[in-house]
């Protein structure tokens, strides 16, 4: 599979990966990410994941392994260790329905009131019709 580079990111104009001998399963899919990012991020997974939301045109919210590590060391003077973080990988794939329904149930449409108006796009927002 090769794939073309519209966006100017970092990632380069064309990668090779060798296509699967069939439907990808979950775990061919995770393997070919995780060479992707090995061979083209240096393992900077963020990277990869910032250049995916720009090519897919999407927004992207993430906590990584350090956050998580700063937080038990800072709050708990807990060492975040490679079983422990394990463990939290299995518990991390709810974060964008927690963060779009925690309290304030509409805040992915107040960031992009505030997106929108720091961009200068509206002055304000248009009540609807």
């Amino acid at each position: 599979m090769t794939s073309a580079n519209p966006t100017g990111s970092s990632v380069p104009s064309k990668i090779t990966i060798p296509p699967p001998a069939g439907p990808p399963t979950e775990a061919l899919r995770s393997e070919r990410m995780r060479q992707l990012i090995e061979k083209v991020y240096h393992g900077d997974a963020e990277a990869a994941l910032v250049d995916l939301a720009d090519i897919g045109e999407f927004a992207v919210a993430h906590l990584d392994r350090d956050y998580f590590a700063g937080h038990l060391r800072q709050r708990h003077g807990v060492e975040l260790t490679d079983e422990m973080w394990e463990a939290l990988q299995q518990h991390l794939e709810g974060y964008n329905k927690h963060v779009s329904g925690y309290m304030v149930p509409d805040v992915q449409r107040m960031f992009a009131v505030e997106a929108i108006h720091a961009a200068g796009i509206l002055a304000q927002e248009t009540p609807r019709q």
